[in-house]
């Protein structure tokens, strides 16, 4: 089932994609708006407390993972925005499903830079986990 949270997702994860292998990075109004929208939904639903607990949730672990470097900042950002939005539950599947989408993502970028340590528009996994979460939800 098609919602319209999940249009405002596809679309600003779309653009995350694009500006992150165009440019490199994540545009900080495009996650703020997106981030926006997910406040304002929760407040006009009631919901509010629960989007607090998720994005706290998720911004721990998310902190986690780019201290080890797995991910940028913008990526963070962007999977911070969507749990505002989506809730914990579904960005938990979109997380899971966009680690597997992401192996051959970084298997692709080591041979092409021929590096341990590509630099990797992780956008197109979270795009890739989102697609997935929507067609088979994990969770």
């Amino acid at each position: 089932m098609i919602t319209w949270q999940l249009v405002v997702i596809y679309f600003f994860v779309s653009w995350g994609v694009v500006t992150d292998i165009w440019k490199r990075e994540i545009s900080n109004y495009l996650v703020g708006t997106l981030f926006l929208i997910g406040i304002l939904t929760n407040i006009f639903t009631g919901t509010w407390l629960l989007m607090i607990i998720s994005v706290v949730i998720v911004t721990a672990i998310a902190l986690i993972l780019f201290k080890i470097g797995m991910y940028g900042g913008g990526d963070l950002k962007l999977l911070i925005a969507s749990t505002s939005l989506m809730g914990l539950e579904w960005v938990f599947g979109v997380f899971f499903y966009s680690l597997i989408i992401a192996l051959p993502l970084f298997a692709y970028y080591m041979i092409k830079d021929k590096t341990w340590k590509p630099c990797t528009p992780y956008a197109v996994a979270i795009l890739g986990g989102v697609m997935w979460q929507n067609l088979s939800p994990l969770i």
